[in-house]
């Protein structure tokens, strides 16, 4: 890792540039409206009254960030945390911005609002939604590291946590209809099978392509594009540390197939890194694809928490990858995002996050444990925290089962479909194979007090595991969620799948199968 003073330096700029841009973005605060006084179609109250608390939220989070400020840290623990927060928060500012701007302007905001898709309601909800998961990761991080700020901005992050949670209350239940919207974006591209694949740019790890890091190819890609900009991936192992920037849109990053081209690292919390940091792999630019690749953190049991892949993008697509790890593979941080036909392995929570998320056709691999005696698997951690988020996991047409070290043990470690890592958390498994790999109790307890408020549903899988008879008896457990519930949980409702998919050409189930 960088010495702190190096880091230090890097931080102080950041904060210094970020307080900057909150000062004059917006005048601070959301504008007056001359007509809030009047009912608004999208809220469920005066225009006014929310202003009021979006103003009493963008507050406390420039209250934060000046806190954090002119807190001199010393230890990296602290500082990594820091550098996350800023960077969430300042995420959470700009959702929050959208969010008030869109309902101020009838639906009308900037051309840079993440994942805007012109229906007000579902915008607005999708954009609180974020800036909540943002917050809720910023909290856990000053909390794991016991960060030496903790005691005197907890309270107004826990304040703010609360405004945001009262905001998504604010707003009109959105529709469920699942009719083709208006803003469907246009097929923009139709990709081609990957022996004629034509690139904008190449890399080689034998120095055959454009470069030889995956870095240095996304650094010439234009930001903000509407267009698809195709990195070709040869095969090959790279062994680097991949963050897609914010500003870069429609990245498509195209390999030679699993086990081919392989995106490698291994920091985890064991060496320091926090959670958020450790990834080997992150995006944040809005509808990326990556195909073909298999994304990996090598770190291990030992590692603890180890990311392979995080995702921030909204409308992302990962078809035909891999994900390879121990605990923490996969981290579906937020927004809207589609994987069809992957692997995913893995220990403990090795799914988490408070994404959007439809799994279509993936095999979800629970591999052996060496190091913890007695100890169990969780495939999901899902953290969705109030029950206005719009978030949760939906896994569909999937096969669950065990990772080929677990199948040969003779002491399978025990596996659970998942346990709720925050309080509303939210996952379902649809028309899969679940294999006796899964505990005939399903779930995991994470806190008894979250057994009334998950939402954990099931409905026409099949395998030695699906039986359901077993089940925790918990009130948020649901064994039979049937047809119509289900069908909220699909690929063209859940993540409105018909809107952003088809221009990918990638093969999609719309619906339930039966």
């Amino acid at each position: 890792m960088a010495p702190l003073s190096s880091i230090n330096q890097f931080l102080n700029l950041f904060i210094f540039s970020l307080l900057l841009l909150l000062s004059f973005r917006r005048g601070i605060l959301a504008k007056p409206n001359p007509s809030a006084l009047t009912k608004s179609k999208y809220l469920k109250v005066p225009l006014q009254e929310f202003e009021n608390s979006m103003n009493s939220a963008m507050k406390r989070v420039r209250s934060v960030v000046s806190v954090m400020s002119n807190t001199k840290y010393v230890s990296n623990a602290n500082v990594n945390a820091t550098a996350d927060c800023l960077e969430l928060l300042d995420s959470a500012w700009e959702l929050l911005d959208c969010a008030i701007t869109a309902l101020q302007n009838h639906g009308e905001t900037e051309v840079d609002c993440e994942c805007k898709t012109g229906d007000v309601i579902s915008d607005v909800k999708s954009w609180l939604s974020g800036a909540l998961t943002n917050l809720a990761t910023c909290i856990d991080e000053l909390s794991d590291t016991n960060h030496i700020s903790k005691d005197s901005v907890s309270p107004s992050m826990h304040q703010l946590e609360i405004i945001l949670h009262n905001l998504s209350a604010m707003v009109k239940p959105q529709s469920t209809n699942s009719g083709t919207p208006s803003w469907v974006e246009p097929h923009v591209l139709r990709l081609i099978q990957a022996d004629d694949i034509k690139p904008n740019i190449t890399v080689a790890a034998d120095g055959s392509g454009n470069f030889t890091s995956i870095t240095q190819a996304t650094q010439t890609a234009p930001n903000k594009s509407q267009y698809p900009y195709l990195i070709y991936v040869k095969k090959g192992i790279y062994n680097e540390y991949i963050e897609i920037k914010k500003n870069l849109w429609n990245i498509y990053m195209i390999g030679d197939g699993i086990n081919q081209t392989i995106i490698t690292g291994n920091h985890s919390n064991a060496t320091g890194w926090t959670t958020f940091r450790s990834a080997t792999f992150a995006v944040r630019g809005q509808n990326f694809v990556a195909i073909n690749i298999t994304f990996e953190n090598t770190a291990g049991e030992e590692g603890n928490q180890a990311v392979a892949l995080r995702s921030d993008s909204c409308k992302s697509i990962f078809y035909q990858c891999e994900m390879r790890g121990y605990q923490d593979t996969l981290y579906p941080h937020r927004a809207v995002q589609f994987y069809k036909n992957c692997k995913i392995r893995g220990t403990v929570d090795f799914i988490f996050g408070d994404g959007t998320v439809v799994f279509q056709g993936c095999e979800i691999l629970s591999r052996q444990r060496r190091l913890s005696v007695g100890g169990y698997n969780t495939i999901t951690a899902q953290g969705r925290k109030f029950p206005e988020n719009t978030t949760g996991f939906s896994f569909h047409m999937c096969n669950i089962t065990g990772d080929s070290d677990l199948m040969s043990s003779l002491n399978r470690t025990r596996t659970y479909l998942g346990r709720p890592w925050k309080s509303h958390a939210r996952v379902v498994i649809m028309e899969s194979n679940v294999s006796d790999i899964v505990h005939p109790a399903g779930w995991a307890e994470m806190d008894p007090t979250y057994d009334s408020t998950v939402f954990y549903g099931e409905y026409k899988n099949n395998g030695l595991g699906s039986g359901v008879t077993g089940r925790v008896k918990w009130p948020g457990v649901h064994v039979n969620i049937g047809k119509n519930t289900a069908n909220n949980f699909t690929v063209s409702v859940f993540i409105k799948g018909h809107s952003f998919i088809p221009s990918s050409n990638i093969p999609y189930v719309p619906g339930l199968e039966s």
